[in-house]
């Protein structure tokens, strides 16, 4: 998948209680986030630490639902790699707003801040988290 700024794609949002479990505890979806510029062919190969996308990309975006509750969240792709991401990410709900979200969560010159302010910034990486109240789920038959 290729996003640009200001777009919007689906993502998988698996039930982590009728998805995949590990050792008996429930997964969620993980997707990298790769470097500005990385073309789609190479985003979607197995990187190294002199060329930091797919596995060896700077950030996961983690995506599951459970408890009545969809999940979002983005952190280093640590081990794999230290190498930082050289745009803004920020978790955004309906409109652009945070009107249907519980939390902020924003990554920003290698920083990932929380809080209503964002004033809650870390460098080491572990990210942050928002819960989504409700979600617009269209269905096919």
């Amino acid at each position: 998948m290729s996003a640009n700024p200001g777009s919007t794609s689906p993502l998988t949002c698996p039930d982590g209680n009728n998805y995949y479990q590990w050792e008996g505890k429930m997964t969620s979806a993980q997707y990298y986030v790769n470097p500005k510029g990385v073309p789609v062919q190479d985003a979607c190969q197995w990187g190294s630490a002199d060329k930091p996308w797919g596995n060896f990309a700077p950030m996961n975006l983690g995506v599951g639902y459970s408890s009545g509750a969809a999940w979002l969240s983005i952190f280093q792709n640590q081990p794999t790699t230290n190498a930082k991401l050289d745009y803004t990410v920020e978790l955004v709900g309906d409109n652009g707003g945070f009107d249907n979200f519980v939390g902020k969560c924003k990554y920003s010159n290698g920083q990932y801040c929380s809080g209503d302010n964002y004033e809650n910034c870390s460098s080491d990486g572990a990210g942050c988290t928002v819960s989504v109240l409700y979600l617009h789920i269209s269905t096919s038959r």
